[in-house]
């Protein structure tokens, strides 16, 4: 079995943004205005709406303080986002804990990669939704078709990112 590895072309990335609002307890992160922050920062780095966030109640406002929120993606469901408070001033950092990837950058990528490594044309189909939430680690199954044979490959999830690595399988 052959494993490649492939980066994606836009990875989401972490972001930091500023909090802005004060709670109603001393202490307290304003939990609307924190779901407002990153849902924004969260529709800034993936396709679909952002449809909701939740937070949860009580968030206390302490610097190196984590909790996860789960944003709403239109079509496409939940979203778990780790946060971490940079200071005791709202400064949030805001990281998908999950990759949102599509059927659609899967076979093309897993195309070019074939191609590039047997020297020849491949159709390829991958099961799955059109977009998805895959956590790290999480695989998929992909069949590819050449003039002469075909081969299944398990494309993994590496990373929040959503990096892509192939492990194709001898031809039948």
């Amino acid at each position: 079995m052959t494993s490649r590895r492939v980066r994606p072309v836009a990875a989401a990335a972490a972001c930091v943004l500023i909090v802005a609002g004060c709670s109603d307890s001393a202490g307290s992160l304003d939990e609307a205005a924190t779901e407002r922050a990153v849902g924004r920062a969260v529709a800034a780095e993936v396709a679909p709406t952002v449809t909701g966030t939740d937070c949860g109640e009580d968030l206390e406002q302490v610097e190196g303080g984590t909790f996860t929120c789960t944003v709403t993606l239109k079509g496409v469901g939940p979203l778990a986002v780790d946060v971490r408070q940079v200071d005791d001033e709202g400064t949030l950092d805001v990281a998908p804990a999950a990759a949102v990837v599509t059927v659609e950058r899967i076979t093309d990528e897993l195309t070019t990669s074939l191609e590039k490594q047997f020297k020849r044309t491949f159709q390829v189909r991958c099961s799955g939704d059109p977009i998805e939430v895959r956590a790290p680690a999480s695989t998929s199954t992909c069949s590819a078709k050449d003039a002469t044979s075909r081969r299944q490959v398990t494309v993994t999830v590496t990373d929040t990112a959503g990096t892509l690595a192939f492990a194709v399988a001898p031809p039948r």
